[in-house]
């Protein structure tokens, strides 16, 4: 009797540690699983990625020449398109590349000089295309990056002298592709979207355009521009 009892006391025993090891091995799996599911929706910003927004841009235009020595500041204002890919590393840093596309309204900017009259245009496109390296933080979750990259785009110079139409440049536009640097932020409130903000410096550039034998224009443009996205994380 006391042999029955015995195993029976150990039979019940080992199936309730069973029993807990199971438990415990179920939670530690549906524990597993959704810390899994949480890292995989909480990806950091990493793929590909797509979005829009609109541009604003501060721009400086000067006009060198031997009677000739002015800067104008049109301000274009339009839409911006981008679109990339991006990867955030294990210690949580950032690295990706980027194209953007830029639909401007076609500001300009005239000033007048006794009988003349002389007006810069801005084009109305624009397309660049940034690296981009950053930090994120995943209890926010914001990513704070800085870019470097080129943008190319264009101005145009005319010249209006009584009643005769003079251009200052061999073509109705000058195409430029100067370097930019800037900085951003990006705040995900969404397994897939996001909000963006960016501001860029775009450095000088200059070009010469011969009127005439012995006349010269030179051409330069910079600029500051700030963007704001809505972004798509596929």
């Amino acid at each position: 009797m006391n042999r029955k009892f015995v195993l029976s006391a150990l039979l019940s025993v080992g199936l309730v540690v069973e029993g807990t090891n199971k438990c415990f091995a179920t939670e530690v799996g549906k524990t597993s699983e959704q810390e899994a599911a949480a890292s995989e929706d909480n990806n950091g910003f990493s793929g590909f990625f797509v979005g829009g927004g609109v541009g604003f841009d501060f721009c400086s235009v000067e006009l060198r020449g031997d009677d000739v020595s002015h800067k104008f500041s049109p301000k274009p204002f339009g839409a911006v398109l981008v679109a990339g890919f991006g990867q955030t590393l294990e210690n949580r840093v950032y690295i990706g590349g980027e194209l953007d596309f830029g639909v401007k309204n076609p500001a300009e900017d005239s000033k007048s000089e006794e009988e003349a009259k002389l007006t810069v245009k801005i084009r109305t496109l624009s397309i660049g295309g940034s690296l981009r390296l950053g930090y994120y933080f995943d209890n926010a979750p914001t990513l704070l990056y800085g870019l470097i990259g080129l943008e190319n785009h264009g101005a145009s110079s005319e010249c209006f002298e009584a009643n005769k139409k003079t251009r200052l440049s061999n073509s109705e536009s000058e195409s430029f592709t100067p370097f930019r640097i800037g900085m951003g932020c990006s705040y995900k409130f969404g397994d897939n979207w996001s909000a963006r903000g960016d501001v860029l410096y775009v450095f000088k550039k200059e070009k010469k355009n011969k009127i005439e034998e012995d006349y010269e224009i030179t051409i330069g443009t910079s600029k500051f521009e700030i963007r704001a996205m809505m972004i798509y994380n596929f």
